[in-house]
């Protein structure tokens, strides 16, 4: 993060991100000089880093590259004078750098983010979240996202067969939710509720019930 907020590091023509991230602000300054060879990702990205962090930001700017590092700058809503990135707030770097992963992404791909709530706030999940479901579904993407949130989790309680779990005892791991319990069952909870009550994802706790199963 502490590199980020330097403006990063990365090749002038970088296209994709990097798996480090480190090349963040070089893809979105390209991205945002070339919209239609990149089909307006740039657009994309800030269109919904607005809708996940409002009021903190409205747009970015680039200065040219020096050397590997891209002085970068944003603006609040309503600001006439810009920020420096340094001054950005972890979850705006991490939202950044999320939506830009998946945006990165080549059709028909898969993409894993490990703890993708790290620094955000429940706003900003449940935002992300829904702007990874639509690049999914228009660029048949897979995306694997591993949480302890229980916000990210309740985001899941229409779609159990979508939601694996490292369920103890189980022969085959990960396991997904609506094989460990009945989905009529779990229609009348949140998934983070039940998470938080040792339900699933955890060994049971002495004297609990037996999981109400599919078919059981």
């Amino acid at each position: 993060m502490d590199a980020l907020r330097n403006g990063g590091a990365g090749a002038e023509g970088d296209e994709r991100l990097d798996p480090t991230g480190k090349n963040l602000f070089i893809v979105l300054r390209n991205w945002k000089a070339a919209p239609r060879r990149f089909s307006d990702s740039f657009a994309w990205v800030l269109r919904h880093a607005k809708r996940a962090f409002p009021g903190i930001i409205d747009d970015i700017e680039f200065d040219p590259p020096v050397g590997q590092v891209v002085p970068t700058r944003f603006y609040k809503p309503g600001a006439s004078a810009a920020l420096p990135m340094h001054r950005a707030p972890d979850g705006l770097l991490v939202g950044l750098l999320h939506l830009t992963a998946v945006a990165s992404a080549r059709e028909g791909t898969v993409i894993a983010i490990e703890e993708m709530e790290n620094q955000l706030h429940p706003h900003a999940i449940r935002k992300l979240l829904a702007a990874m479901r639509e690049i999914a579904d228009e660029r048949r993407l897979t995306i694997l996202l591993t949480t302890h949130s229980p916000v990210l989790m309740n985001e899941f309680r229409d779609h159990p067969d979508q939601f694996y779990v490292m369920e103890p005892g189980r022969e085959v791991l990960p396991v997904s939710l609506d094989k460990i319990h009945d989905p009529e069952w779990l229609a009348h909870f949140q998934l983070g509720d039940l998470y938080d009550r040792l339900e699933f994802g955890a060994p049971r706790a002495e004297g609990a019930e037996a999981p109400k199963t599919q078919g059981g």
